[in-house]
């Protein structure tokens, strides 16, 4: 009785399975959607952030940030406010998504790095890109001619041909 009504249902949307077989799978997706949906909002009180709410799990998110991008984010943002959240999750279909705002929070992420100098970067980008040698990547490694704050010591290049 209730798969017929399910049959129904689906076939005034307009959709017309081929088989029996493959509405049943629809449903039996349907289901699990749903139920992976209900049972990760269960979950919020575990102190990840709050999630931002959608009509159809997986795909309303993704629609509307596809079709109108500035309700979404208006959306995300007035729920982000009546929450006091800083931090707010949403699936973009199968992908999570963490939207942060806040200066407290985004900050730690763009501040100069205390172990990447510019020597340093120069050396991994020199290895992997074109894999020095041993001798050649210790001398490399050992130039300091320009690379520090101070300016290196300049050498005087005397010109043969004149000024």
């Amino acid at each position: 009785m209730i798969f017929s009504d399910i049959t129904q249902w689906v076939s005034n949307l307009g959709l017309r399975p081929a088989t029996t077989g493959s509405s049943a799978i629809l449903i039996i997706l349907l289901l699990f959607s749903l139920l992976h949906y209900f049972h990760g909002d269960s979950k919020d009180k575990d102190g990840r952030p709050p999630k931002l709410k959608e009509t159809i799990p997986f795909l309303s998110n993704s629609i509307g940030l596809a079709t109108d991008t500035e309700a979404f984010w208006n959306r995300a943002m007035k729920t982000m406010q009546s929450l006091n959240a800083e931090i707010l999750r949403f699936h973009l279909g199968w992908q999570k998504v963490y939207l942060v705002v806040g200066n407290n929070k985004t900050n730690p992420h763009f501040c100069p790095s205390s172990g990447l100098t510019q020597q340093h970067f120069l050396w991994v980008l020199i290895d992997v890109m074109f894999g020095p040698s041993e001798k050649d990547g210790a001398r490399i490694a050992a130039d300091v001619s320009g690379r520090g704050r101070e300016p290196a010591p300049s050498r005087i290049l005397i010109n043969p041909l004149g000024p």
